[in-house]
């Protein structure tokens, strides 16, 4: 191997902290640690303790740092792997690498917004990611969220990429098909998903049709194919303005089948005596 060869393949380990690199068709090796080496195409796969693929990175052309021991590079993939399946991609138009980070942002040249998606669950997009390779964490800021049941956007937002739990901060909206066919607008302070469930938290608010929802926390259940909502679970100061009055309790969950209030329940209903309805006294 050629020693500028090989100060390449060097640089690339060290750079991405991985097991194996490879550099295609490096264009020229730098003259001084201060001038950059130009490559076409970077690729990089990172093993996990049983020697499979848990990550590949391909980039094309780019810079690599001999004295920083950083890179750029422009339309960065990312893809993660479980058992040998692929799990999670990442695409951005251009990448900055170090040995800790890549920071991911648009380039105003080929026009690629950083985004992650998960086959058949969400696709997410930013104005700009960091992937932190250390602590296997992906984050966001300026973040929308799509998946098969509706939309979310938030100012920052954290993928775990060992749980995949993913979380939303700094205020979120979200709108969410429900089982019944009806639409719920959501908003909060925060959210995370986590298997089948979306929680909400902080100063949250429920708009169903021309029903209010008021809590301090809320989990939505989805249903087994992940396309709509089944049920949503209130808690903490709920109260409800709904056509027919208004509740308050410490505890609401609603269905397509109507809801069931608990814990201290107060209920002022415009009742038609001429229906046939029934309540159920909660303990106090």
């Amino acid at each position: 191997m050629s020693r500028k060869a090989l100060w390449l393949t060097l640089a690339v380990l060290c750079l991405a902290g991985c097991f194996a690199a490879v550099v295609i068709a490096p264009t020229g090796s730098p003259e001084s640690p201060d001038e950059p080496a130009v490559i076409d195409v970077l690729r990089l796969v990172g093993y996990d303790e049983s020697g499979d693929p848990e990550w590949v990175l391909v980039a094309d052309s780019g810079q690599l740092m001999q004295e920083t021991q950083t890179g750029s590079f422009s339309m960065f993939t990312l893809e993660f792997f479980d058992g040998g399946e692929a799990t999670l991609s990442v695409t951005a138009g251009r990448v900055n690498l170090t040995s800790q980070r890549g920071i991911l942002t648009q380039s105003p040249s080929v026009g690629t917004v950083p985004s992650a998606s998960r086959a058949g669950e969400y696709t997410l997009c930013a104005d700009r990611m960091t992937w932190w390779r250390e602590e296997d964490t992906l984050a966001g800021t300026d973040v929308s969220s799509s998946f098969s049941s509706g939309r979310l956007t938030a100012p920052v937002m954290e993928l775990d990429l060992i749980t995949e739990h993913l979380h939303f901060d700094g205020g979120i909206l979200m709108n969410i098909d429900l089982e019944d066919g009806k639409v719920a607008e959501v908003s909060g302070e925060a959210a995370t998903i986590v298997d089948d469930q979306i929680i909400i938290e902080r100063s949250v608010v429920v708009a169903i049709a021309s029903d209010t929802y008021h809590c301090e926390a809320m989990t939505l259940q989805m249903t087994k194919d992940d396309t709509s909502v089944s049920s949503i679970h209130m808690e903490g100061d709920v109260s409800a303005s709904l056509s027919q009055g208004e509740i308050t309790a410490d505890t609401l969950r609603v269905t397509a089948d109507g809801w069931e209030a608990g814990g201290r329940v107060h209920i002022e209903f415009e009742v038609d005596l001429d229906e046939s309805w029934s309540a159920r006294e909660s303990d106090a």
